[in-house]
């Protein structure tokens, strides 16, 4: 391998296949670094796992052959881990390098690299944010509804929830989106039907909604006259369109 090889693929976007397992190419650590162990679960039982948050308090470092100084191992501290080692403070957990292989250009050049499974962590999405308890959060709860609640409910304590404006209970109690209204409707209807079919309830069968389907959409109303949803001949003969 050559430096400029070497460059090429430490300068890689591979944001796009972080399904295949990838880490960012190269990233800046420093002690006392937030950082968040990703793809890995080393040691479920204690809590270091993928999504664990942590704290690098040390790092232990090395040259390549091309003078490219890198990570050989990383001291990061878990607050919420059990982990107890001997000769390291609290809970501490020496992160070490990985194995990942990939393809890339130029045509026909596999490289094997090895890179620490944590990636930097000074602010995550509302999906990374589920099922952790977090000392401060720093959120906007404009957008209202499950973002908001996913958003606000995963810290420590009032004291550490910071909302960056002003918001109201309006935006807050944002509505339920059109479509998830209608799977939940086709859901309950199969649930009536499947009770009636195996006898466990009385009644007639009903239509089942397609949830997918624009015919049943409400009106819309634009400059004070109702405009029929695409393909719905309903609401043409209803409101005289």
């Amino acid at each position: 391998m050559t430096q400029e090889l070497r460059v090429h693929l430490l300068q890689l976007d591979i944001t796009a296949w972080t399904s295949l397992g990838s880490l960012p190419g190269c990233i800046a650590l420093y002690v006392g670094m937030p950082v968040i162990l990703w793809s890995r679960n080393l040691c479920t039982d204690l809590g270091v796992a993928n999504g664990s948050q942590g704290i690098v308090r040390g790092l232990y470092t090395n040259i390549c052959e091309f003078g490219f100084t890198y990570c050989t191992c990383a001291l990061v501290e878990f607050p919420s881990s059990q982990v107890s080692i001997p000769g390291l403070l609290g809970s501490i957990f020496p992160v070490t390098l990985i194995l990942w292989s990939f393809t890339t250009l130029p045509a026909g050049t596999t490289d094997v690299s090895t890179k620490l499974p944590i990636q930097p962590a000074f602010a995550i999405t509302g999906h990374s944010a589920q099922g952790k308890t977090l000392p401060n959060v720093i959120v906007d709860l404009h957008e209202g509804g499950f973002g908001a609640y996913v958003a606000a409910s995963h810290t420590c304590s009032r004291q550490g929830l910071c909302i960056m404006l002003p918001v109201t209970i309006d935006q807050l109690n944002k509505p339920l989106p059109y479509d998830l209204l209608q799977e939940m409707k086709c859901l309950h209807q199969l649930e009536h039907n499947t009770y009636i079919r195996h006898g466990f309830a009385e009644g007639a069968l009903v239509n089942v909604i397609d949830p997918e389907s624009e015919r049943e959409l409400p009106p819309k109303k634009l400059q004070g006259k109702f405009i029929a949803p695409k393909g719905s001949s309903q609401w043409k003969l209803s409101c005289g369109f």
